[in-house]
């Protein structure tokens, strides 16, 4: 593995849900509304890795996460090291809010453990809850808007595969949170505004209880 990196104090917020629940839109537009009173910062973990990839971002993870070799998926120390790699680029006290990781929950003890080594805060998760019909729908119209094919194989069967994971593997990663920290579910069927009102408060109650 690459060389530790450097911790910088910082209060969390994890966000999972579905593909297509809005993880990275609700958390990117917070993050870009929220103002002087609060010094956020976003990360996603599908486009942190996706970046390094392509080389469009730089990380002591990059031989690993780019060879030919590596995983699918990655092991979870690496995508753990991914994130708090960011973190540490952030200002100390800053808000992050991490959206589509852990997404195991055998990935929890990793991320637990960087945060005890950080001297980090884990405020609390918020959980995204679609149905897989709006996923499906979700996840195809972003490939339109996109101008090409999500994956090979058929949109609906891309989005079932996806959603199959998340009720299998991320459902349990969130009730195994819930046993640590505050979990606030979230609906997010409606409206993106409605949905994001719903988002913002959760964010204010559980930076409330700092």
């Amino acid at each position: 593995m690459p060389k530790s990196y450097n911790s910088h104090m910082a209060k969390i917020i994890v966000v999972l849900g579905p593909p297509g629940s809005g993880k990275s839109t609700l958390s990117e537009r917070f993050a870009n509304l929220s103002g002087n009173e609060l010094v956020v910062f976003h990360i996603s973990a599908g486009n942190c890795l996706r970046d390094i990839r392509t080389g469009v971002r730089n990380s002591v993870f990059e031989p690993i996460i780019n060879s030919s070799n590596a995983s699918s998926p990655l092991r979870h120390e690496v995508v753990n090291g991914v994130i708090f790699e960011s973190i540490s680029r952030y200002p100390e006290n800053s808000l992050v809010i991490v959206d589509g990781y852990p997404m195991f929950p055998d990935a929890i003890e990793h991320f637990l453990t960087a945060i005890d080594k950080g001297n980090h805060t884990l405020l609390g998760c918020i959980s995204l809850e679609i149905s897989l019909e709006n996923s499906r729908q979700r996840l195809s119209a972003r490939g339109r808007r996109n101008g090409e094919r999500i994956v090979c194989e058929s949109d609906s069967e891309f989005a079932e595969r996806r959603y199959r994971d998340y009720l299998d593997y991320t459902k349990n990663a969130i009730e195994k949170l819930g046993k640590i920290i505050p979990v606030i579910d979230i609906n997010a069927e409606s409206n993106l505004d409605e949905v994001y009102d719903a988002y913002n408060n959760a964010i204010m109650e559980l930076i409330s209880k700092i």
